[in-house]
């Protein structure tokens, strides 16, 4: 997908949650591998400055790391987890994944849920 959206003169950012894989840096191989230049996988804090000017996030994966409820919400059971606030960009498409609490993103118009494999 990813050299798809190049060949198509979309600037494409990637981010990998830190935790994500079963050894850090696991799914930074599996990118490398495919082909992905290092230079557009950034960090948390340089993507998040991003979303505000993004017209779609693609999020795959679990969607707690995308959920405000980590900021917004004191009494949320992941309240105080760093996230993606892919909630400040146009549109976001998501995997439906695992996800320990409700994403209040996820009835809003500019959420789409993408049922299936990528």
């Amino acid at each position: 997908m990813g050299l798809s959206l190049i060949s198509l003169y979309v600037v494409s950012s990637y981010m990998i949650f830190y935790t994500t894989g079963r050894m850090p840096g696991q799914l930074n191989v599996l990118l490398a591998e495919a082909g992905v230049p290092y230079d557009v996988v950034l960090e948390m804090d340089e993507i998040n400055e991003d979303f505000p000017e993004t017209d779609l996030v693609l999020v795959i994966g679990a969607n707690d790391t995308v959920n405000s409820a980590a900021e917004e919400d004191p009494n949320s059971i992941i309240a105080g987890m760093p996230v993606l606030r892919v909630w400040n960009s146009q549109q976001v498409w998501y995997t439906a994944a695992y996800c320990l609490c409700v994403d209040v993103h996820s009835f809003m118009q500019s959420y789409v849920i993408i049922f299936g494999c990528l």
